[in-house]
Order: C-alpha cells, then sequence, then structure tokens
C-alpha cells in the first residue's frame, strides 16, 4: 500500500486489537542455550507485537539448529519487549537494541543496518516478529547454505525459470508462509509446541483467507514465491551491504525482491512450509515513489551507505 507522502507522515496504524493478548508458552521443557559462536544469525525488528514476538521466540528455542544467535531490535515499543528478551535468555542467545522512534513509521531496514555488524554468523537471516519457524526451519537453511552438497538445491529453485542454475550461484533461502485469519483466536488452544503441523488439522485450514486475499492453499503450491516472510543469505553475500534504507515497510519488500531477480541470486524455497504468519496491525506502507525507486533499473539497484 502506498499513500502521497504529505499522507503518509501523518498516518498513524489503528488501535491494536492484540496489545493486551497474553500469549500461551511453555517454557518448562526447554533446552538451555547454546554457548558456542553462532554459525547462525537472525535479525528481528519489531514494534510492539510481544505476543506475536514471545511465540515466535519460543519457535526459536525449539529448533533442532542449536548454533544460532538472534539480533533483536525494539523499534520504540511502549510494550515490554525487553522484560520478554530477559525471559528467553535462559534458552536463546538474543542481542537486544533499542531505537527510540521518531515518527510512526517501522521498517526493519534501519535495524538491519544497526545489527550487521554485530552479526557472528555465516549466515544471515532477516525476518518479522509475528513469523513463527517450524523447528526444523534454521536445519534447512543451514543445510541449503553450508551443507555438504548432498541436498539438491535444483529442486526447491522457484521463481526465476530463466536462471540456468550452477552450483556455485549465489543463493537466497526464502520460506512461504501460511497466514492465520479467523483461526488466531485459537492459535493457544492447539498443541503447537509439540509442531506446527497441528495448524493443518484446523477445520478448512487450508482455505482461511491470508496474504493478498489468496488462501493458504496457494500459499502452499503456488510456483513462484519471490516473498520474503523469512530471508537468508550467506554473510558474503553482496545483499546484505548494499541494500539501502527505505521510509517505509513495501519499499525494503520491493527492494529485495528486485536485488535478487537483477543479481542473479538464486532463489531457493523448501517444498514445504517452514512459517506461520501472525495477524498484526499493519505497517507494510510507503509513501508514493518509494516502492517504484526500489524496482528502478535492469541493472541497477538504489540506495546507498543508509544511516
Amino acid at each position: 500500500m502506498t499513500l502521497p507522502r504529505e499522507e503518509f507522515d501523518k498516518f498513524h496504524p489503528e488501535e491494536d486489537p492484540y496489545y493486551n493478548e497474553v500469549p500461551v508458552l511453555k517454557l518448562d521443557d526447554l533446552y538451555p542455550r547454546s554457548h558456542k559462536l553462532p554459525v547462525i544469525s537472525v535479525m528481528i525488528s519489531t514494534w510492539n507485537r510481544y505476543s506475536q514476538l514471545a511465540r515466535s521466540l519460543e519457535c526459536y528455542a525449539r529448533q533442532t539448529f542449536k548454533d544460532f544467535e538472534i539480533l533483536l531490535n525494539d523499534d520504540g515499543s511502549t510494550q515490554n519487549i525487553k522484560g520478554l528478551v530477559e525471559k528467553f535468555s535462559p534458552y536463546l542467545n538474543i542481542k537486544y537494541y533499542y531505537t527510540p522512534r521518531d515518527s510512526w513509521v517501522s521498517c526493519g531496514s534501519k535495524a538491519y543496518k544497526k545489527m550487521l555488524p554485530d552479526a557472528q554468523g555465516r549466515i544471515i537471516c532477516a525476518t518479522h516478529p509475528e513469523m513463527m519457524l517450524t523447528f526444523d526451519a534454521l536445519q534447512f537453511v543451514y543445510d541449503i547454505l553450508m551443507g555438504d552438497g548432498r541436498t539438491d538445491v535444483s529442486t526447491y529453485v522457484v521463481g526465476h525459470p530463466e536462471y540456468i542454475y550452477k552450483p556455485d550461484m549465489l543463493k537466497w533461502v526464502s520460506f512461504r508462509a501460511n497466514f492465520f485469519g479467523d483461526y488466531y483466536k485459537t492459535i493457544d488452544k492447539t498443541k503447537w509446541h509439540s509442531s506446527l503441523d497441528i495448524f493443518h488439522t484446523l477445520h478448512a485450514w487450508e482455505n482461511n483467507v491470508g496474504f493478498a486475499a489468496q488462501n493458504n492453499t496457494w500459499h502452499s503450491n503456488r510456483a513462484e514465491y519471490p516473498w520474503w516472510f523469512f530471508g537468508a543469505a550467506l554473510k558474503e553475500c553482496p545483499i546484505w551491504n548494499d541494500f539501502p534504507v527505505f521510509v517505509g515497510h513495501a519499499g525494503l519488500d520491493m527492494w529485495f525482491i528486485k536485488y535478487r531477480t537483477v543479481n542473479n541470486i538464486l532463489d531457493v524455497v523448501p517444498n514445504k512450509v517452514m512459517c506461520y504468519h501472525q495477524p498484526h496491525v499493519t505497517s507494510a506502507i510507503s509513501p508514493e515513489g518509494e516502492i517504484e525507486d526500489a524496482r528502478v533499473g535492469e541493472h541497477k539497484i538504489i540506495g546507498g551507505p543508509g544511516v
């Protein structure tokens, strides 16, 4: 969604219906955090979304792959995000950052620029606080980007049929998302702490309307899926150094997609759903012109050093 710049500057999201929600967590069976040097660094920037982030962090604590860190930027939240970090610190290697807000805008690009120099992993991931990952998600990322080569990456490639696959191509791992719509009120009544597959047993789950007014069957089966509700690449991939800071959230999304296309970076997508999107108050808005700027030029990427 775009707005004229004057309207964009005055815009404010609606009241958050999930603001006072208390998520149901299960921490008594979690393993202590790994103290090894992280192989994967996951970057998240959040503006409130406490309940969504809490479930997301539990999913990270349940990952089968343990050698990772989370870099979490608190974008001027009014909820106690730092307290949530402390709750999970026995189980997760989390670095907490705080950025005061100077406007309503919540775009992760500024936070990513801020956190990247501290990322220790060979693999960098960018995602959103509302994403619940299946417990094998980070293992998949590791196998694709740093595995022994036995995984046939070409079987997962989508979105760029014109590519001639070469094993030494730069790779970007994207996760398809399933979406909670009407089912969100029932999430804590399920036993998702054992497996997120439980969501697929909900009545008519695959027809639940989500992103772009499409149902979850579309998200599971669509052949072309360049979006990045969770994205990952090796630290040396130039995508981490080149992206600019955007005013609006949607501009950043468009830039990531365009960068991969222009620079012949291979999109690798698992053939099953590995993340689930919890609803939230929207911030995916950009001023008019920013999204168009993000798509400029077949051989030119806009941007600069950022802030």
